[in-house]
């Protein structure tokens, strides 16, 4: 039955009917209840937007956002315009320094441009744009130094006649109410920061090493009770005398100290000779280098690494006759077929690495404070000195790289690192270290261990011995009954040594590593198996 033919004893409001037909259609309807059913559906829903809203404020509350860009919409007299801030290029930049803009005002943009080099604390890097349209202000110039991610760097916008209309005091610090006035003005929300602090770049300062001398104080209290003359004050001052330590009996009337007083103590000093013994040392100045991001960091691992590893050294000497043949080999068959590639010795040294390292799992591991993380893949990382630092670029799976494959991505990583246009993932990680100083002459020396690797080797130069001929053949498993006993033949020779964790790597673990690596690089045909 319709509810005209069958009407409410009493009239009721529309929305009143409306509620009592909902719940009447769901099979809940009774004449005499239709009031709770109403009043409960209304609870609910206040509820429901309670529970929304809130949810709302603690999301907003709790939630750090660093967005690399910000799309504002038309606010105010300014067009809608994008902006653009100081994106993390690596995961552990917190600030980068600003080399230099590609990109000038006025310019279309598009995704996929270049518009600055970046430093970060590992490289230079290209910041892409993701947006397209004209830049209308750039907030930072080139040089721009320390800014910290999420920092606005400048302004798009997406009709080049809007340019003109971003003005220069969008990003200025707002000026601060007078707590005293409790008259406050709204305004239309203009999005505004606060003006980026930046110094340019100073030259090297010259500081002056030499120490400087106080000028001494006469008008102090101990001074001022002295019983002195104005001239033998005057004379005092002239020859930079502390009248506070000047403990003599004046001769003027009641012990006044007068000018003659003074003349003699000036005498006397004059003829007291320096203390020091041969020339007088030249008067030095001291120049002030500011620190690039790079070598902040640098400075910041190496202490943490030597100040939370126990390091332990281990070291042996490495025939490398047979290597240095091999190797001459290989670079002629190169020059044929692959004219301009060569094959170093320290591709030698990193292929016998990876090896090791497959053969020893628990060298190619990392401290995590509970517990050992021994590594599968074989990730050796490689220390290449730049402009501003070392930088170590990684051969992945170095294990199942052939010896020309290896040399052929040690010779592009070296290339990119020098041009300091390293992608993160070309340096980030790495489960073993090499250093390499033999090129440079060094015979021996110590690293500190990459964190959070477990060990790192370093490798001295190759020199020129002579050793007993029979010891020479007994080491390479040769018959060595029919030579000389004393004879002394010239070898080529190189300082391995090994630096470990020694939370990670006990003495024998890394002395059975140094073991395999040295058979290896005696005999480099093993590693063909």
């Amino acid at each position: 039955m319709s509810p005209a033919q069958n009407p409410p004893r009493r009239q009721r409001s529309r929305k009143i009917y409306f509620c009592t037909e909902t719940t009447k259609t769901l099979g809940i309807y009774k004449p005499k209840s239709w009031k709770l059913v109403f009043l409960a559906t209304c609870v609910m829903a206040m509820t429901a937007s309670i529970a929304r809203v809130c949810k709302g404020h603690f999301l907003h509350k709790n939630t750090v956002s660093l967005p690399r860009w910000t799309r504002v919409f038309s606010s105010g007299s300014l067009p809608p315009h994008q902006v653009l801030s100081m994106p993390a290029l690596s995961p552990t930049m917190a600030e980068g320094t600003l080399s230099r803009w590609k990109k000038a005002v006025g310019d279309a943009v598009k995704p996929g441009d270049s518009l600055a080099e970046i430093e970060t604390d590992k490289a230079t890097m290209d910041w892409e744009c993701q947006e397209q349209g004209y830049i209308a202000k750039i907030i930072y110039p080139d040089g721009g130094k320390d800014i910290p991610i999420g920092k606005p760097l400048l302004v798009i916008v997406e009709n080049k006649d809007d340019i003109a209309s971003i003005p220069d005091s969008i990003f200025q610090e707002s000026p601060k109410q007078d707590p005293s006035n409790s008259v406050s003005k709204t305004s239309a929300p203009v999005l505004e920061e606060a003006q980026p602090n930046f110094e340019p770049s100073k030259p090297t300062k010259v500081l002056d090493e030499r120490p400087q001398m106080q000028k001494p104080d006469f008008s102090s209290s101990s001074s001022s009770r002295l019983k002195i003359s104005p001239l033998a004050r005057k004379l005092a001052a002239e020859n930079k005398l502390d009248l506070s330590s000047l403990h003599i009996n004046g001769s003027g009337p009641g012990g006044r100290i007068v000018e003659n007083d003074i003349t003699s103590i000036v005498d006397k000093q004059k003829q007291v000779k320096p203390a020091f013994f041969g020339k007088e040392m030249a008067k030095g100045v001291t120049v002030q280098r500011p620190l690039s991001n790079m070598r902040r960091t640098i400075a910041k691992r190496l202490t943490e690494s030597t100040t939370t590893i126990p390091h332990f050294h281990l070291n042996c000497k490495v025939n490398v006759d047979s290597l240095l043949g091999i190797r001459k080999r290989i670079n002629s068959h190169l020059a044929i077929k692959h004219p301009g590639t060569k094959v170093s010795v320290n591709d030698f040294i990193i292929k016998a690495v990876a090896v090791s390292l497959k053969e020893h799992p628990g060298i190619n591991a990392s401290w995590m404070g509970d517990s050992i993380h021994e590594y599968s893949n074989v990730d050796i990382s490689i220390a290449v000195s730049t402009g501003e630092g070392l930088i170590t670029p990684i051969v992945f799976n170095a294990d199942k790289l052939g010896l020309l494959e290896t040399a052929t991505e040690v010779k592009r990583l070296a290339a990119k690192a020098k041009a300091q246009t390293l992608a993160p993932n070309e340096f980030m990680g790495g489960t073993f270290t090499i250093s390499n100083l033999g090129m440079f002459g060094v015979t021996s020396f110590t690293s500190i261990i990459n964190l959070p690797q477990a060990a790192i080797l370093s490798v001295g130069a190759t020199e020129t011995v002579w050793r007993p001929i029979q010891q020479i053949l007994e080491q390479s498993n040769e018959d060595a009954e029919a030579v000389e006993e004393d004879k002394l033949i010239p070898c080529s020779e190189m300082t391995l040594t090994l630096g470990c964790d020694h939370r990670v790597v006990d003495g024998a673990l890394g002395t059975q590593f140094l073991k395999t690596l040295k058979s290896l690089l005696e005999d480099p045909a093993q590693m063909l198996l």
